[in-house]
């Protein structure tokens, strides 16, 4: 993991206007823990563009999208964005990266389009998020514990979440919420490869 990079979490949020809004939720809980996340909810494309260029800025580490989706598109409060837009807006910001997407549906192992478009080519070390439907009370349950599990025992320079912390937090928290989850890497010998946990059971696909 790159030193050049920091260790906090960029949430991104976009929903319906009445919706809970799920990223400030897991936002004020990382603040509690004394992390330094930064929040920012977004209405429009020109909202969102602006804070994908400050993402980029920030050299975070961490992208969290809070939002509604389908297996072909984002379901942002301006309407949908496909993957490619989403890719063109990102691509570049994503190098020793990782992606956590909490949405219904986005990252979806039918033809594993999202995924393909975020590592290929980017430096983005993976792409994380649940395959199915998930309601805004459980995925601000599974974030925040996610989040917590990961900075948990971890200060200063020492904080990264390695490949094998993430796998193994994923084992964990699907189980318990049972929920079904999908992690994506990739590598130039293997190419993309897809860790799939369904109610804490490990399978490779």
């Amino acid at each position: 993991m790159s030193e050049n990079t920091i260790p906090e979490v960029f949430i991104v949020e976009s929903l319906r206007p009445n919706d809970p809004r799920e990223g400030e939720i897991i936002y004020k809980i990382l603040k509690m823990g004394e992390r330094s996340p930064k929040y920012r909810y977004v209405h429009t494309p020109n909202e969102f563009r602006s804070v994908i260029h400050e993402f980029g800025e920030s050299n975070y580490r961490y992208l969290h999208i809070s939002s509604h989706g389908s297996p072909e598109c984002f379901g942002f409060e301006f309407g949908p964005m496909y993957f490619n837009e989403f890719h063109g807006l990102v691509n570049r910001y994503l190098h020793e990266k990782r992606v956590f997407i909490s949405a219904c549906e986005l990252v979806n192992h039918q033809d594993h389009q999202l995924a393909s478009l975020l590592l290929r080519n980017t430096g983005c070390y993976s792409v994380i998020g649940s395959y199915d439907p998930i309601n805004f009370d459980d995925a601000v349950m599974f974030w925040s514990n996610f989040y917590f599990l990961a900075y948990r025992d971890q200060f200063g320079e020492r904080i990264k979440f390695s490949r094998d912390l993430v796998l193994k937090i994923l084992h964990q928290l699907t189980g318990l919420y049972h929920l079904n989850m999908n992690y994506y890497s990739y590598s130039r010998v293997k190419g993309i490869k897809l860790t799939q946990y369904q109610d804490g059971k490990r399978n490779n696909i």
